[in-house]
């Protein structure tokens, strides 16, 4: 199951609307709709789904664009049944698909006079198309460079969500106690034997827990937290290396180097380059 933060969801789907003015869902690996931003739909849609005969080839798109998502794997943008278009992004973490995001509903400028074709057409299901053409029309409307921009930065977000564990796999109470310990114990040395004792179970069990609450070994799951909590120190400090190193348990400062850069793709050097080469905010 999906597990994700509402509100800091809700301030950076905020943003991405403003900047982009489309529409933002998330939903779960069931294709079930767990949040929107905006929470309506816009007004041309709205009287689409008024219609019970379009509003369930509204679904049918919704269905054939998940398809095609899970098929690529990746990014996968198309045109609904009335000509708008929408953008589905898969949101996979470690290697386990676990939700969509979606950004949609938007009025393609260009694709404008197809729209009103195709709303000629909806007279067959009993829709009222004359107010249908003129919502069109009166509706924003966006470019087709600014739809794909915009979708570049939704692909790209899931990983930020992810990082920053706004949206992740849904934890078992078991594992988030797990969890917390470690986070608690991040600079000292820490051991499969130390966690069963403190979580009461086996080393098998707690194999088996982590693996299916996030995808890898205990070993695995502590080595990436530590990465994590200096990444962060990087970010926000002036911290040197050896101190970062020892503030996060690796206090061999050549280890520590080479277990950041496999986890990150950079050493502790370049990362804290690149923040420095960011503009001030």
């Amino acid at each position: 199951m999906l597990d994700y933060d509402i509100n800091e969801l809700r301030k950076i789907c905020s943003d991405l609307t403003i900047l982009s003015g489309l529409k933002i869902d998330l939903w779960d690996e069931n294709k079930q709709l767990l949040f929107s931003y905006p929470h309506k739909h816009r007004r041309f849609c709205e009287i689409v789904r008024q219609c019970p005969g379009l509003c369930e080839r509204c679904l049918e798109s919704d269905a054939r664009g998940f398809e095609f998502a899970d098929r690529t794997g990746g990014i996968y943008s198309y045109k609904c049944h009335m000509g708008l278009t929408e953008t589905i992004v898969p949101i996979i973490t470690d290697g386990t698909l676990i939700g969509y995001l979606m950004l949609g509903q938007a009025i393609e400028t260009e694709n404008l006079p197809e729209i009103e074709e195709r709303i000629k057409t909806a007279a067959q299901y009993g829709a009222d198309t004359e107010k249908m053409t003129l919502t069109v029309r009166s509706d924003s409307k966006t470019s087709r460079a600014k739809i794909s921009a915009a979708a570049n930065v939704l692909d790209m977000l899931t990983g930020y969500l992810r990082q920053k564990n706004i949206v992740g796999k849904k934890r078992t109470e078991l594992f988030r106690i797990a969890e917390g310990y470690i986070s608690s114990h991040i600079s000292e040395p820490l051991s499969v034997d130390m966690l069963c004792g403190h979580l009461n179970i086996s080393k098998t069990s707690l194999y088996h827990l982590s693996v299916e609450n996030c995808g890898t070994g205990i070993t695995g799951f502590i080595r990436k937290k530590r990465i994590e909590k200096a990444a962060n120190l990087i970010e926000s400090s002036d911290l040197d290396t050896q101190q970062i190193a020892d503030l996060v348990g690796i206090p061999d400062t050549n280890y520590f180097i080479k277990v950041f850069k496999a986890e990150t793709g950079m050493t502790p050097a370049a990362y804290k380059k690149l923040r420095d080469a960011r503009p001030a905010e």
